[in-house]
Formats: structure tokens, sequence, C-alpha cells
């Protein structure tokens, strides 16, 4: 009796110890498997992560430019209350042939001034001040607010002749017209291309004239300044014929 038993156990453990080895085998397996997908997992959940951070970014991004859009319209308007309360606690509740004198008078100078004024910057505001002496003589305006008008006008000269900007337009100079694509410097200055690939400066010697560069240097010089503000960078040190910026 005891010899069938033993025989028995040595038949049995072999086959069990066989199922065994594999059960511990696949239990391998799909530990591995599971492994595998938590890291998937969790690959994904830092590409969502970072997506996300992206996308907070740039809602903040969003949000302080909308606040400091509204923060500079409400300095604009605050402005025009400021100018609209200066004029009336001027008191101006009379209006005699010497005060329309002066007015007229002043847009007449200011307008010559303009004269001497960059071409493509001035001709806006000359418009702006015909607009004005138009709506004025046709008592569209009140004298008043003809004065407030002319104020802002002056104060976007001013913010204009500290500034640079590019631009691509028509120019006329001398009764010729030219299509260029032109940096202008303040109030007067200018460099530009023709559609024609001649580069030049825009000068005013009692009248505006254009002076056109040959030399490589000098047109290196004026290519580098129309591509950089073409591509809105506007910082820098910049070397051109005639001054260092």
């Amino acid at each position: 009796m005891k010899f069938l038993v033993l025989i028995l156990t040595l038949t049995i453990t072999p086959s069990f110890a066989g199922k065994l080895d594999q059960t511990v085998a696949e239990t391998s397996q799909l530990r591995q498997e599971v492994e595998l997908i938590s890291l998937e997992v969790e690959n994904l959940k830092k590409g969502q992560q970072a997506e996300m951070d992206v996308y907070i970014q740039r809602d903040q991004e969003l949000t302080a430019q909308i606040l400091k859009e509204k923060f500079r319209q409400e300095q604009f308007n605050t402005q025009i209350q400021l100018g609209k309360k200066k004029l009336e606690s001027y008191s101006i509740k009379t209006i005699n042939k010497l005060s329309v004198l002066w007015l007229r008078d002043f847009w007449t100078k200011y307008e010559m001034s303009l004269d001497r004024a960059h071409p493509l910057y001035a001709s806006k505001l000359k418009d702006r001040v015909q607009k004005l002496k138009m709506d004025f003589e046709q008592k569209k305006i009140s004298y008043e607010h003809a004065l407030l008008q002319t104020w802002f006008v002056l104060e976007n000269d001013l913010n204009k002749s500290q500034e640079a900007d590019f631009s691509l337009s028509p120019l006329q100079v001398r009764e010729k017209l030219y299509h260029v694509e032109m940096v202008r410097l303040g109030r007067t200055k200018g460099y530009f291309r023709t559609a024609e690939g001649q580069y030049g400066q825009l000068h005013f010697n009692n009248q505006w004239e254009l002076i056109f560069y040959d030399d490589a240097s000098s047109k290196k010089m004026i290519e580098t300044l129309l591509t950089q503000f073409k591509q809105q960078q506007k910082t820098g040190l910049y070397q051109l014929p005639g001054i260092n910026l």
C-alpha cells in the first residue's frame, strides 16, 4: 500500500510542476503587459498635461492681452475726458472773429509744417485737418470741438514722430510715382526699395527728393532694415547710409 502511494505521488508531481511553471510564466507575461499599458497610460497623461499647460498658458497670455488693451482704452477715454474738461474750464462762451482767425491761421501754419514731414506720414494728418476745416466752415462742429480735435491731431503727430514703421505703398515725388517698400524713421527720415529693385533714402532739401544708392554696402544696410521691420523685429542697432540707429 505504501509503495502504491509513492508511485502515485511520483506520477502526479511532474505534471503539477509543469502546470505551475506555465501559470507562473503566463502571470509574468500578464504583469509585463499590465506594466506596459500602465506606462503608455502614464505617457498619455503626461502628454495631455503638457498640452493642457500650453492651453492654460495661452489663455493666461490672451487674458493679459485683453486686460492690457482694456487698460489702454480706458487711458484713451480718460485723455478724452480730461481734454473736454480742460476746454470747458476755459469757459469759452463767446467766439469772436479773432478766435476764429487764430484757429484758421494755426491750421494754415500747421499744414505748411506737414509739407516738411514724411509724405506717407503727413498725408493722413493733412486729411484730418482738411476735414476739420470743412466741418468747421460748414458749422457741423463747434469752435470748442474744433479745438479739441486739433489737439488730438497734434497729439497723434507727436506720438508718430517718435515711432518707426514699415509700409508698402505708392510714393509720389516731383510728379513721379514710385511703388516702394519703406521704413519710416520718425517725422522726416525714410529708407526704401522700389518695385524695380532700386535702394535709396527719402530726403528733404527745400522739396522732397529721392537719393539712390548703387554701392553694395548701402543696399545691404537698407535691405536688412526693410527685412527686419517687415518681420516685426523693430529693435536693434542698425547701420544705415548717413546715420546710425
